[in-house]
């Protein structure tokens, strides 16, 4: 009987080994499913940070685009009044050159006027007075 329990001994270790590999085989195919849960769980963390990097970035862009909107929309503005004073310009100018001008014009005469009645004692009221002389 030895030999059958010998041989019996011989199987049960065989038996016992398999049962090792096949736990440890379930061994490692459980710290493989929790590599994969542990690495799905960062991906999905991973993803959440990127959507909210995202969300964010494109929250500032529309706030800066609202506000660009607004800076236009100023800007727009005080163009139309810009364009509204240069086209008024020219007139306004050839008015102050004319207004200037009569001024001038009026200054001048007087001076004129002033010097010719000091300076020359002939010339009255804008006449020049000679004598007719006959030949």
């Amino acid at each position: 009987m030895e030999e059958k329990w010998g041989v019996r001994d011989e199987m049960w270790e065989v038996l016992e080994e398999e049962e090792e590999g096949e736990r440890e085989e379930g061994d490692v195919e459980r710290e493989e499913e929790k590599k994969r849960r542990v690495r799905m769980e960062r991906n999905r963390q991973s993803a959440k940070r990127s959507r909210k990097k995202m969300k964010d970035y494109v929250e500032g862009m529309e706030r800066q685009l609202e506000n660009l909107e607004k800076e236009n929309g100023t800007l727009v503005g005080k163009l139309d009044v810009l364009n509204s004073t240069i086209a008024t310009l020219p007139t306004e100018l050839l008015d102050r050159v004319a207004a200037q001008s009569l001024d001038d014009s009026e200054k001048f005469v007087e001076v004129f006027h002033s010097r010719r009645r000091h300076t020359f004692p002939s010339v009255q009221h804008g006449r020049v007075g000679h004598r007719r002389t006959r030949r």
